[in-house]
């Protein structure tokens, strides 16, 4: 439940920042097109593997933080205080 929990939001965080760096690349591969001559749109196929790529490193740093916060016994943080 809380691993579930956890793993959504982070992969919730990852999707805006994937849509709007999406975004923000095919903006800005507009605004070069046009300023400079010679250099081509957006390239798809590199912004969907740099979305995959994305996503499988922060599952991978999530499912890590998720294992270190199991391990620990939920009374200890309470105890130090």
């Amino acid at each position: 439940m809380l691993i579930g929990m956890i793993f959504q939001q982070s992969m919730v965080t990852t999707a805006v920042g994937a849509m709007l760096g999406v975004g923000g690349a095919f903006y800005l591969s507009h605004l070069l097109t046009n300023l400079i001559y010679g250099i081509s749109g957006a390239n798809e196929p590199v912004l969907a593997m740099a979305i995959v790529l994305l996503a499988g490193i922060a599952s991978i740093a999530t499912l890590a933080s998720v294992v270190r916060l199991v391990r620990v016994d939920p009374l200890l943080p309470l105890r130090e205080e």
